[in-house]
């Protein structure tokens, strides 16, 4: 051992200079110097010994191995190594000599690459990311295994979007940050905010900077707008309620969902999108209505599972057409967050309700009032039946004369988890807090004929939306969010014609927008 050699490394990793050493060619257990001297702990991390394997990565038969130096030592292709010699020529050749460039190199390619690294810190990335090879873990013939500059390169630990004034003084995961935004959006993010994103980058274990790749992390909720204009145009679901009395007051209603042949068209099943089972979109729910009577005339009050009650009994004001109950025109679109939807063929979201209803002046004038919830399943979300939304409305129906009908309604939503207007936003995208929305909505039904009626609605909200100060979308709050839709509502307009009169269809023709703003 020569101290003059020793001293050398010593200054090398002053100079913060990584030394890499074949562990020699002997077929001994221990490594020879300077390749040994990684053992030395006033070296550990500034200097590797490397031995060699042949292509089916064993150790080379004249390969010393790791012994002592294990925990500073790795192996590399060392057999038929095809490269540059002193010779100023190009032969193939054998030997730890052979494997020791690999190290060397890889070593390059990643101080190069991030040159804060230190020379300790980038063989600490060389070792952890090596193959294991022979036993379990580091071992004294392999020490850490095989090189893999592959694994090298790419980030180690958690990958995290940092946010704080340096490496590591605060972070998201980028694996578990994501954003899935409602159909009502349309493709603001992913076409206007997800190429804005492309220079973001996050921070590995060693504050190694990768780019984040985060607008593949914005993603849109599927728009069932379509389904729902198709099965209006062809009549294809009818709606239908299997009441149950307890006595004179109490009922139950059973309500559900079926598919028929209509008319004319002489179609079943009508599905616009062909890779879905329209059947597995009919949904059941059931409902307890108690005529409280006894407390005030015309009063009911109930509650309901999977179905809006209150929206039934607007429908029934409105005339028998559907579009109160449904997530399409006259809706009020925030209440649409609340209802249950199948995903992957399971149910996403539960609702329950609770409701009293008030008719005076004749019948002639509603109040309404609901209280509703809605949890995502088990097969959703980790988080078991977890609270997604709540929402207070209060309402008023008022029959200007006959066919002629106007309703008002003003409510709270709340969102949980964070769901921004139905926009489910994780990690890095997350909001701080619950989500607030303060909405108004009106519907106006006219009676224009018979069976033809024109309808309209508008809906307006403010979110108040706290922001997260260290994600990527920053002080953002009262956000506007405004829908308007008129539609022409033919019904029976099949009637008189092939197919099932009785079931028959109700159309209509008509455009709803939704439009969100700051």
């Amino acid at each position: 051992m020569s101290s003059t050699l020793r001293n050398s490394l010593l200054t090398a990793k002053a100079a913060d200079v990584l030394a890499i050493a074949a562990t020699g060619n002997d077929e001994t257990t221990q490594p020879d110097y300077p390749a040994y001297y990684a053992s030395d702990s006033s070296l550990a991390g500034y200097v590797l010994a490397v031995g060699s394997v042949n292509s089916s990565s064993a150790i080379s038969s004249f390969s010393q191995q790791c012994g002592d130096a294990m925990n500073y030592c790795l192996v590399a292709p060392g057999e038929n190594i095809y490269g540059a010699y002193p010779t100023s020529t190009y032969a193939t050749g054998s030997g730890t000599s052979s494997a020791t460039p690999h190290v060397a190199g890889a070593a390059a390619v990643i101080r190069g690459a991030w040159t804060f690294l230190t020379a300790a810190q980038t063989a600490q990335i060389l070792l952890q990311t090596a193959t294991d090879l022979g036993v379990a873990g580091v071992d004294v013939i392999y020490g850490h295994g095989l090189l893999n500059l592959y694994a090298a390169v790419q980030a180690q630990g958690q990958n995290t979007l940092g946010y704080g004034t340096s490496v590591g003084s605060g972070d998201y995961e980028i694996s578990s940050s994501s954003m899935t935004t409602s159909a009502i959006f349309g493709d603001a993010f992913t076409s206007n905010v997800a190429p804005k994103l492309d220079s973001a980058i996050f921070f590995d274990d060693f504050g190694r900077d990768y780019k984040a790749n985060l607008a593949s992390k914005i993603s849109v909720q599927s728009n069932n707008n379509l389904s729902a204009f198709n099965n209006a145009i062809f009549g294809n679901v009818v709606s239908k309620a299997a009441p149950m009395q307890f006595g004179s007051r109490n009922q139950f209603n059973f309500n559900y969902s079926d598919y028929k042949t209509v008319g004319a068209t002489g179609v079943k099943f009508v599905n616009i999108d062909n890779s879905k089972d329209p059947q597995a979109s009919v949904n059941t729910g059931f409902s307890f209505v108690r005529n409280a009577s006894d407390i005030a005339t015309n009063l009911k009050l109930g509650f309901a599972f999977n179905t809006n009650e209150i929206a039934n009994l607007d429908q029934k004001t409105f005339g028998n057409f559907g579009f109160i109950s449904q997530s399409n025109f006259a809706a009020n679109p925030y209440q649409s967050f609340m209802q249950s939807s199948l995903v992957n063929g399971q149910y996403s979201r539960k609702f329950n309700q609770f409701f009293a209803a008030q008719d005076l002046l004749n019948k002639k004038l509603s109040l309404r009032f609901s209280y509703q919830s809605s949890y995502d399943s088990s097969q959703i979300l980790s988080k078991i039946n977890q609270k997604q939304n709540q929402l207070l409305d209060f309402g008023t129906a008022y029959q200007i004369k006959e066919g002629s009908n106007i309703l008002v309604s003003v409510g709270n939503l709340t969102e949980f988890n964070n769901n921004i207007l139905n926009s489910q936003s994780v990690g890095a995208f997350e909001s701080n807090g619950d989500v607030k929305t303060s909405y108004l909505k009106f519907s106006l039904n006219q009676n224009l004929s018979k069976n033809l009626s024109i309808i309209g609605s508008f809906s307006e909200g403010i979110s108040k939306i706290n922001g997260n100060q260290v994600g990527i979308f920053r002080e953002f709050n009262n956000v506007r969010s405004r829908s308007s839709s008129i539609a022409l509502i033919h019904n029976d307009f099949f009637k008189g014609q092939a197919g099932n009169v009785k079931n028959a269809a109700t159309n209509y023709l008509g455009f709803v927008q939704l439009v969100i703003s700051r």
